[in-house]
């Protein structure tokens, strides 16, 4: 009879405990962290792209920008240009200024196709 009653006191204590003790909370846990670090991994590779191309981007107006002050430097300094060369370099301003202010479509595409990144955990 003592045994049964110590059987019955066992199992009313492992129903009444926390469930956060169950193995599989750690697992959860470990794919969480793994799914988070995929996450962080693939983020961080997306800022490094974006960052590259603002670069790229910044670099090809300055050239620009650089073009056109040596033009303007040498037609000042030999007072040499013409109405047509005045308006080019408006035009080529006013559209350096457009893609700095606006620049070039650029947004996060998501794929589709590729494989998940986050496998689903579900109870079977």
């Amino acid at each position: 009879m003592d045994r049964i009653g110590q059987q019955h006191d066992f199992l009313h204590k492992k129903l009444t405990e926390n469930n956060v003790t169950h193995p599989l909370y750690s697992r959860i846990n470990e794919w969480e962290n793994a799914s988070i670090k995929k996450i962080q991994e693939v983020a961080k590779k997306a800022r490094a792209a974006l960052e590259k191309y603002l670069n790229e981007t910044k670099t090809e107006l300055r050239e620009s920008l650089g073009k056109i002050k040596n033009e303007l430097a040498s037609s000042r300094e030999s007072n040499d240009y013409t109405e047509m060369e005045l308006k080019e370099w408006t035009d080529e301003l006013n559209k350096l200024r457009q893609l700095l202010e606006k620049p070039s479509t650029i947004d996060i595409v998501e794929d589709d196709q590729s494989q998940p990144l986050i496998r689903v955990v579900q109870q079977t």
